[in-house]
C-alpha cells in the first residue's frame, strides 16, 4: 500500500473552527438557498464560530447527463451575491 502525505490540520482550543456549509448546488430561483444560508449563519451566530456559505453553481460530475447541475456560473454568481447581503 502507498502512504500519501496528508495535509496538516491540526486541531486545538485555541483554534477557531470554521463552517463551511451550504447546498450541493445552487437552486435556480436561490428562495431555497436563501433560508439555508439564513439557518446555518444563526447556528453558527449561537455557537461563535466562523461560516462560509457554500454551493456549486455548475455540477459537472453528475452520473446522468440529463441531472441538474445547477444554475449556471451567471445566475449562481447573482445568487451569491444576494445570500451575501
Amino acid at each position: 500500500m502507498t502512504d500519501y502525505p496528508r495535509p496538516s490540520a491540526p486541531f486545538h482550543p485555541d483554534t477557531p473552527f470554521t463552517l463551511i456549509a451550504g447546498p450541493d448546488a445552487l437552486e435556480g430561483n436561490g428562495a431555497l438557498n436563501q433560508d439555508a444560508a439564513g439557518y446555518l449563519k444563526d447556528v453558527a451566530d449561537r455557537l461563535n464560530i466562523r461560516f462560509y456559505f457554500k454551493g456549486s453553481y455548475d455540477k459537472a460530475n453528475r452520473t446522468k447527463h440529463s441531472s441538474f447541475r445547477g444554475p449556471g456560473v451567471e445566475k449562481g454568481l447573482e445568487i451569491l451575491g444576494r445570500i451575501a447581503r
